[in-house]
């Protein structure tokens, strides 16, 4: 079995320490060639769940493909025999040079698993296997299980062969990860002028009433308008070139990479329709729906903002002022 990237290309392109969760998720989903909108989408929301406050690339990578995994999980979509391979081999990455040679055994052993058996497995066991690799993936960095639990590195081998059947285990696990309850918090917002009148600039609406939108707006929706707020030249600027050639070049120059036209078409419509996401977001309109409780409008139109940088997802925090 061959892979379409090299261990070297997707070691160069992964440890990078300015890379966001957001840009290692939808560079694993461009490496495993996975382009359904819908499982990316879900995999940057599932970023709110995340409830590690650690930020090094390890910890990033890590995370970030629990939030692939567990995406297509949710979704109803199975990896093939090469995306597993290459799920493995970016994977990897999360080990140091100590603890790849420690582990040598144990990684070869399980791409030759999945070579030789993986064809042969039911698909329940198929739906759970990502899961399986990253959970030792994460014993050999971390020393815990996803769970948090520890476990003996010399006795990984057993630990791996017995996870095939705890396929109900993990898959309440990956259910409750997804229903996780988001960490509250108390942020004031009434002293932040330059936001209220930015988004003054973009509604139209009265700055005493901006003030009073914000007493149920939750976090990360506010750190997004501030992201949006505080890059609003540079919105101004994209909003009198879309449609035109410098639009795509000037975009590519600031974010310093190559975009595929999916993705500018995503950019052109967020930046179109801010006035449209503002005021949702303001007035509390982007109704959850579907079994994943995501609005599609919504998470459409970030994807765009995310895209450009503006925008990160965050752990959503109930915002209260008195």
């Amino acid at each position: 079995m061959t892979s379409q990237y090299s261990n070297k290309v997707i070691f160069q392109n992964l440890k990078n320490d300015n890379m966001t969760m957001n840009d290692i998720i939808n560079y694993i989903f461009e490496i495993l060639n996975f382009s359904d909108k819908e499982i990316i989408l879900n995999a940057i929301e599932l970023t709110s769940k995340i409830q590690s406050e650690k930020t090094d690339y390890y910890e990033k990578l890590l995370n970030s493909a629990q939030c692939v995994i567990y995406s297509v999980f949710l979704n109803n979509k199975l990896f093939s025999q090469i995306q597993l391979y290459d799920l493995l081999t970016i994977l990897s990455q999360l080990l140091d040079d100590q603890q790849k040679l420690r582990s040598n055994t144990i990684i070869f052993n399980i791409y030759k698993d999945i070579m030789e058996n993986y064809s042969t497995f039911d698909n329940t066991l198929k739906a759970i296997f990502p899961t399986i690799i990253l959970d030792v993936l994460s014993i050999i960095h971390r020393g815990n299980n996803l769970t948090g639990n520890k476990v003996n590195f010399y006795s990984i081998d057993t630990y791996y062969k017995n996870s095939k059947s705890k396929i109900e285990s993990y898959t309440k696990f990956i259910h409750s990860f997804s229903k996780r309850e988001v960490k509250e918090s108390i942020i004031d917002v009434t002293s932040d002028e330059d936001l209220i009148n930015t988004l003054h600039k973009i509604t139209g609406r009265p700055k005493d009433q901006l003030n009073k939108s914000f007493t149920k707006i939750v976090e990360p929706d506010l750190s997004k308008m501030q992201g949006l707020c505080s890059n609003y030249g540079k919105l101004e600027k994209y909003t009198s070139l879309v449609g035109t050639i410098e639009f795509k070049n000037k975009i590519e120059n600031d974010i310093g990479k190559k975009l595929s036209e999916s993705q500018m078409q995503h950019i052109s419509n967020s930046i179109k329709k801010i006035k449209l996401y503002v005021e949702n977001i303001l007035d509390g309109t982007f109704m959850p729906s579907g079994k994943h409780g995501i609005n599609h409008i919504k998470h459409n139109l970030e994807y765009g903002y995310q895209l450009l940088g503006f925008i990160q997802s965050k752990r959503r925090k109930t915002i209260n002022k008195t």
